[in-house]
């Protein structure tokens, strides 16, 4: 199944009217720990996006949350790497 609930990794609550959810993600095989690397990126882990203003229009009893959510866009993962030799 497709898409972000409060099952999956992002742990996303939205759809239902509650702001809660992972909005960053960090990966890591053994072997890049050994190497001091990671993969990570800012947003959710599936790419969707959050749009507060139109959480706050279906969920308008959310009204106090405003000075606290703001708009998560889809970022690409990066690379993270230790620059030791």
């Amino acid at each position: 199944k497709e898409g972000a609930s409060d099952a999956t990794l992002c742990g996303r609550m939205d759809s239902f009217g509650i702001a809660h959810g992972a909005v960053n993600t960090k990966v890591a095989t053994a072997e890049q720990v050994g190497r001091m690397s990671f993969w990570a990126k800012q947003g959710f882990s599936d790419n969707s996006t959050f749009d507060a203003a139109a959480f706050f229009e279906r969920y308008p009893w959310n009204a106090w949350l405003k000075p606290f959510l703001r708009d998560i866009p889809a970022r690409p993962y990066v690379r993270i790497e230790s620059n030791r030799d």
